[in-house]
């Protein structure tokens, strides 16, 4: 299984994760990027997050299985 890491850098801070994704996944859709949090394909911080949390102000990373963009 094939991951994606992408830091989050500190001007990120505050921005919902599913709108921070969207700028940084640019081929899939909020919509899809919802789908695939909400499935447990992305990790912050190695653990399950909603949509809707809002970044901190520090480094961190999330991690998308390859399979799973492939389907949207």
């Amino acid at each position: 299984e094939e991951t994606q890491i992408i830091a989050v850098p500190p001007e990120a801070a505050g921005q919902r994760l599913d709108a921070f994704l969207t700028t940084q996944l640019s081929d899939l859709s909020r919509a899809a990027i919802q789908r695939l949090i909400d499935d447990g394909q992305v990790l912050l911080n190695a653990v399950k997050p909603r949509s809707s949390v809002k970044l901190a102000g520090r480094s961190e990373e999330r991690r998308v299985g390859k399979e799973c963009r492939s389907r949207w």
